[in-house]
């Protein structure tokens, strides 16, 4: 039994070396023929581990940053590009980078404030995975908008003294900022702008944080901002 198995053995490897002995004397395009005809299942698993790794460490690294404020604007024009860093300078993140401030494309519509197709579905699609935290509006969209009731009631997040010091512009679910000079930054050069939380924000507490620093710039549109 011990002979034959060492018969076999002898065998295998006498035949792996004639086989390597014979892939050494092919031609480059007969090696490649033969490679592509018996070991192609070991490229294609190579690749498909390859794409495994390069995924699960692309996962790893976004499951380490969290998008702390989420933003987009109605009835606006495009935001400076460096608006989102003015964003995370104001609530103390820059240079965090596990920590990370989204400011989407304006949506769009008519103007009776209806959002176009395109607009609408990305609104939608937002709000439903709960990945918009505040919208920034012109009073034409404003009117629609907190008549479907996609905003928080501001007594549900201000505190008292910011439900006191804010009082004269509550608007229904919004808060109004005046003459503020970081909303031409935003695209927003209708006055004023309406500030909502949507009902499914995952980040209230930032986006109080951030409308209480706004709100502070009511009327300052004439002096500079660092």
């Amino acid at each position: 039994m011990m002979r034959k198995k060492k018969e076999t053995d002898q065998k295998l490897a006498e035949e792996k070396k004639q086989l390597r002995e014979d892939i050494r004397k092919m031609s480059f395009s007969k090696k490649l023929e033969y490679f592509l005809m018996y070991d192609k299942w070991i490229l294609v698993a190579a690749a498909i581990c390859a794409i495994v790794v390069y995924f699960g460490i692309d996962w790893y690294r976004n499951a380490q940053v969290e998008e702390v404020l989420t933003v987009a604007t109605a009835g606006g024009t495009i935001p400076d590009e460096k608006v989102v860093q003015r964003i995370e300078e104001t609530l103390g993140i820059d240079g965090d980078p596990h920590k990370v401030v989204s400011v989407l494309s304006p949506l769009t519509g008519d103007e009776e404030g209806a959002l176009n197709y395109y607009s609408q579905i990305n609104f939608m699609t937002r709000v439903q995975a709960r990945e918009l935290d505040v919208l920034l509006m012109s009073e034409t969209y404003a009117k629609g908008f907190q008549k479907e009731g996609y905003f928080q009631d501001p007594s549900d997040y201000l505190t008292k003294e910011q439900a006191g010091r804010m009082k004269e512009d509550i608007s229904g679910s919004c808060v109004l900022l005046k003459n503020n000079p970081e909303m031409a930054a935003l695209g927003m050069y209708t006055e004023p702008v309406y500030y909502g939380i949507l009902i499914t924000s995952r980040n209230t507490e930032t986006a109080v944080q951030w409308l209480e620093a706004l709100y502070d710039l009511n009327g300052s549109a004439g002096e500079t901002v660092d």
